[in-house]
Order: C-alpha cells, then structure tokens, then sequence
C-alpha cells in the first residue's frame, strides 16, 4: 500500500486523503490521520440518507455538513469564516470485490466539479471500480 500513499501524495490539489476497507482498516493516507472511531462511522454514512445528511461526515474532529448523498458518492462543506473546506467520500470494490472507500479533504479555491471528477478517476485508476450511480 506504500504505493497508494504516494499516490494519494502527488494528488496536489487535496489537502488530505485516505483509503480504507469495508471493515475500517486505513490502507493509505496523506496529510490525514482519521480515529478508529471516525472510520467506523464513516462505513455507516451509506446505510441512510437522512442520517447522513442530519449527522454529516466527521474527519480528525472535524464536522463537515453533507450537501449531497448521491451514492457512490458522499459529498459536502465546511465553512469558518473565510476558511472553508469540502469533502467527499467515494465507494467501490477493489479487484477482489471487496468494497473500498476514498475520502478527499479539499480547500480553496478548489471546488467540487473540480475535485469529484479527479477523485472518481484515482479511485479506478489506482484501487478498483466505482460503484455505478445510485447503486446500494
């Protein structure tokens, strides 16, 4: 997974990133060091829209409000002030059928239509299959 990681590194436009499995475990990071905790509800975020949206999505005790639950994709802001940040996690299944996840942290002036369609691309590229739009 050492390759992953530096794959995630040469993603400049991110400002943190990670990979986890269907079952928690962190398999590659950069800038970005989630609780065990906050994975663990992050594998919940697909299992109901209305939760998700009402409880968002919480990344190194940072609260990010969901905007848009469109599986494969889970996406939203956060703003202070002038600092604002958004997220978005993404679900496939690697070679094995295994389902995986990719979260991206993003900052400005980076926006969404600029971050999703990168992210979408490095998770078939780099670790498997994006789930088709609006599968569950």
């Amino acid at each position: 997974m050492e390759d992953l990681s530096k794959a995630l590194e040469g993603q400049v436009e991110w400002a943190r990133s990670f990979v986890f499995n269907n079952v928690g475990k962190v398999l590659a990071r950069s800038k970005c060091n989630p609780t065990d905790s906050e994975v663990q509800e992050l594998l919940k975020a697909y299992n109901d829209r209305d939760t998700c949206i009402t409880n968002g999505l919480t990344v190194e005790g940072v609260d990010f409000e969901v905007h848009r639950f469109h599986p494969p994709l889970i996406y939203g802001r956060k703003a202070d002030n002038d600092k604002t940040e958004g997220i978005c996690l993404a679900r496939g299944k690697n070679s094995s059928g295994d389902i995986m996840y990719l979260l991206v942290i993003y900052g400005m002036p980076y926006v969404s239509a600029r971050i999703i369609p990168q992210q979408i691309e490095f998770f078939n590229a780099n670790i498997g299959v994006l789930d088709k739009l609006y599968e569950s």
